[in-house]
């Protein structure tokens, strides 16, 4: 569970203080929590004050009011993992918007070896009682374009690429304007060729969740290397 929500903690800079056990100078430190979630900090939370006296060994913790608060050491991080995984969410929403235009233009363009996902029971010559099936292209003719189905069906889009590898069901020809009528009526829901480049809208989103986790890893890095001169500190706070 650490692992997908959590809470790092940072050590602020120590500062001189009293000990209230015997009154000795002693020493005191904030620690600025912050949750994250798959390592990637996003949200600030309380800060703790952590005292110890070299004296009599006395330790306290706890919370003081808000004004008494340091500057934030990590909210520099907490902004540039935002900005990254709304970069990655608006990248992968724009994405699936071009490749749904994309899939439009396919299907007017249509070229053997480009197959489909389609669903069977809007295509009079097909049958199948689940939702989604798949179809190829087999033969382009000028205007005139033949494909094959799949025998197998699915209620799962994605269920039904995995398991479709031969096509042995006969589509009537149609033209490049019927198909286009049917990718528009939801007979086709989506194209994909053996050719298209990795849609990159998917190669930015991925790329901008990983360095968020990076960057999160060395957001944790730094927030245990906070603490490496106070183990007493850490064991009483991580």
């Amino acid at each position: 569970m650490i692992l997908i929500w959590g809470t790092y903690a940072y050590r602020h800079p120590v500062a001189p203080t009293c000990c209230v056990a015997c009154g000795a100078a002693a020493s005191t430190c904030p620690i600025e929590r912050v949750s994250h979630f798959m390592f990637v900090p996003l949200f600030p939370r309380r800060f703790d004050w952590v005292s110890k006296c070299p004296r009599c060994k006395h330790s306290e913790r706890g919370a003081r009011a808000r004004e008494g608060e340091p500057v934030r050491a990590m909210s520099g991080r907490i902004i540039a993992s935002w900005v990254l995984v709304v970069g990655a969410i608006i990248s992968l929403v724009v994405g699936t918007h071009v490749a749904a235009r994309g899939s439009a233009a396919h299907v007017s363009a249509a070229e053997v070896g480009d197959e489909w996902t389609i669903r069977p029971s809007r295509w009079p010559e097909l049958y199948g009682e689940l939702e989604f099936g798949r179809a190829r292209v087999e033969e382009v003719d000028g205007d005139k374009i033949r494909a094959a189905a799949c025998e197998e069906t699915s209620d799962m889009e994605d269920a039904v690429e995995r398991r479709c590898h031969s096509y042995s069901l006969p589509i009537e020809p149609r033209t490049r304007d019927e198909l286009a009528h049917l990718y528009e009526e939801g007979a086709i829901v989506s194209v994909s060729s053996a050719d298209d480049p990795m849609d990159p809208f998917e190669v930015l989103s991925g790329g901008l969740v990983i360095a968020a986790i990076v960057a999160g890893l060395f957001t944790r890095r730094s927030a245990r290397r906070s603490f490496r001169d106070e183990p007493l500190a850490q064991a009483r706070v991580v």
